[in-house]
């Protein structure tokens, strides 16, 4: 058309003036300078940064660390809805002894409420009524013996309640051991070559980071005088910080998988033994994820 024509002719003869002509010339520089860039950062990250292999095991040790607490954030759910169950039967429990009198008996009015608390009592725990009104002592009261049958109760709920974690950390302990293994390696290997860098050219990265804060003026001619070495310490530090963040997921998910497994076992053990003191530790363990 003929202003697709007259469009081509202006650019033409814009291009053949001398401003045109610097115009590209100084595109045709600024192109080549964002490729020496591209390619500068390309080999500085081939030399100092993670290799896809350590990238991707950085990669697996997150993916590990966040199944680990999906799994573990489930379990504790439904450790604290037990807890607040068994909690308020504690409260029945508190509540029918307030309605005992000083002979032993049920105050005047309220025996509809403490049968109640006898019916909900026995319901909640799976036993029958006459069970519940066994641990009843000769002063109408309930004693220790309700608290202990309260607490074994509890436990076993518990122990149903984490019965897929505990399944799920036995098929993944083996999985999470060899993520840690890898993530150690990386780590290592990149701390390696952050600490040969400091070794072979000094800290410039940290002298030129303090420069900048101390002597901002003259951090300008530090920089471009040493680029390769401070742009490889920057790459070098972070490969050697993602490397260990790596490690610290990795790590988190093995030691939760062991405690998980570790944790359901202790508290199963402590249910046959019938030991009140034990079946409390051992339970108080596994709302905690206690750390073995």
């Amino acid at each position: 058309t003929a202003a697709e024509t007259a469009t081509k002719l202006l650019s033409a003869a814009q291009a053949a003036t001398p401003w045109g002509l610097v115009a590209l010339a100084l595109g045709g520089l600024t192109a080549a300078m964002i490729e020496y860039k591209k390619r500068q950062d390309e080999a500085i990250q081939a030399e100092y940064g993670l290799t896809d292999a350590q990238k991707q095991s950085v990669s697996e040790a997150q993916e590990a660390k966040k199944a680990y607490d999906d799994l573990s954030a489930a379990r504790q759910e439904s450790l604290d809805g037990i807890s607040a169950e068994y909690g308020y039967l504690g409260e029945l429990k508190d509540e029918y002894n307030s309605l005992i009198d000083s002979n032993g008996e049920v105050k005047e009015g309220y025996e509809d409420r403490a049968n109640f608390i006898l019916n909900e009592l026995a319901n909640a725990l799976g036993v029958e009524r006459e069970e519940i009104e066994q641990n009843i002592d000769a002063n109408g009261r309930f004693g220790q013996s309700i608290d202990d049958l309260i607490l074994k109760k509890q436990a076993e709920a518990s122990l149903s309640a984490g019965q897929d974690a505990y399944t799920t950390a036995i098929k993944e302990r083996d999985k999470s051991l060899k993520t840690y293994q890898k993530s150690l390696k990386t780590l290592n290997a990149a701390e390696k070559t952050y600490t040969d860098s400091i070794k072979e050219n000094g800290d410039v990265l940290t002298e030129y980071e303090a420069m900048l804060k101390t002597a901002p003026s003259t951090a300008d001619d530090f920089y471009w005088a040493n680029q390769k070495i401070i742009e490889g310490q920057k790459e070098a530090k972070k490969a050697y910080e993602e490397a260990k963040q790596g490690l610290e997921d990795s790590e988190s998910a093995y030691v939760g998988y062991i405690s998980t497994i570790s944790n359901y076992e202790g508290l199963s053990s402590a249910i046959i033994s019938g030991d009140v003191d034990k079946i409390n530790t051992a339970l108080l363990d596994m709302q905690t994820g206690f750390i073995t």
